[in-house]
């Protein structure tokens, strides 16, 4: 699965358990999860798959209201990183 599409569906989970029908997002619900799932990975260290797992819990976020919100702020992320990577290496020469 692609990174983005597990955000996206990380997204939806979230928003599933921490959005409340009063229009509050429960952060501490959203965490308690998202501690729960780090747990479990904690658990299964080297697994295939793991460094992506652990990225897209932390990266996740329950208010993005459609997968392409989701997708979209993936890609800007991954799209920072490089031009940070860049940026350290030209300083370098």
């Amino acid at each position: 699965m692609s990174v983005e599409a597990a955000v996206a569906y990380f997204d939806a989970t979230l928003r599933t358990v921490a959005w409340h029908r009063h229009g509050q997002y429960d952060l501490t619900a959203a965490e308690a999860f998202r501690a729960g799932i780090h747990a479990r990975l904690d658990a299964m260290p080297g697994a295939r798959g793991i460094r992506q797992a652990r990225f897209v819990t932390d990266f996740a976020d329950g208010r993005a209201q459609l997968p392409g919100e989701s997708v979209s702020r993936g890609l800007c992320s991954v799209a920072s990183a490089s031009s940070t990577a860049r940026a350290s290496t030209s300083t370098r020469r």
